[in-house]
């Protein structure tokens, strides 16, 4: 399908919790790279707070392959896959 890349450091710099305590929610703007070519998606997130300076930010967010320059895979034109995709991430960071 083609290369991922994220930021992740600038993901977590772009979120601004209003507490250092406990959960919070925002839209994220990020650059993702897929197949070459670099676009700004927005995320949802959810976040939590941990223990030992840990954070957990959860999040999803919409694309279409047509954006990146993927077409999206069909078999003899009977079966297809959709052009829009859920982009979902899992993210754990730790202060050190």
């Amino acid at each position: 399908m083609g290369t991922l890349w994220i930021d992740f450091l600038k993901f977590l710099e772009g979120l601004c919790p209003t507490t250092l305590d406990g959960d919070f929610s925002d839209s994220v703007d990020m650059e993702v790279t897929i197949n070459c070519t670099t676009k700004t998606l927005t995320f949802n997130v959810v976040g939590e707070w941990r223990e030992n300076d840990e954070i957990r930010v959860v999040g999803n967010s919409e694309l279409s392959l047509e954006e990146f320059g993927i077409e999206a895979p069909s078999l003899l034109g009977v079966y297809g896959v959709a052009d829009d995709v859920d982009l979902a991430i899992d993210v754990i960071a730790k202060k050190q």
